[in-house]
């Protein structure tokens, strides 16, 4: 008997920029336009760790980075474990094939900070 087995990415609307949706601005910075957030381009499913299948482990790991004006993921971190270290281990590698647009104020990329939800459930 196989167990269904779901690893997915949180949809884009979930990226923000900023602390708590707040925009980053920098303090010598005039904002004439609202601020764009990060947008994510692509994004590869997780795997799921085997011994996570085993343990029948399930959980949410909540991914904090900031993205150079570049587009470029220059800082991320652990915003909120799943509990679970293999499951953080596979969202990390997920995340590290995504690709993002920076954010922009006034059409001018700027650093931001974003944040993105894998989500590991058994069905």
């Amino acid at each position: 008997m196989s167990i269904p087995v779901v690893a997915e990415v949180q949809p884009t609307a979930k990226l923000a920029v900023g602390i708590d949706a707040k925009p980053f601005i920098p303090r010598f910075a005039r904002v004439e336009q609202a601020a764009q957030t990060v947008s994510m381009d692509l994004c590869d499913r997780p795997v799921y760790p085997k011994s996570s299948l085993r343990n029948e482990e399930t959980g949410t790991v909540v991914l904090r980075f900031k993205i150079a004006a570049s587009g470029l993921i220059i800082d991320n971190t652990i915003a909120r474990s799943s509990g679970f270290r293999e499951l953080d281990k596979s969202a990390f590698a997920g995340f590290s094939t995504c690709k993002f647009r920076p954010a922009t104020i006034d059409g001018r990329a700027v650093p931001a900070f974003a944040f993105i939800s894998y989500v590991f459930t058994l069905e």
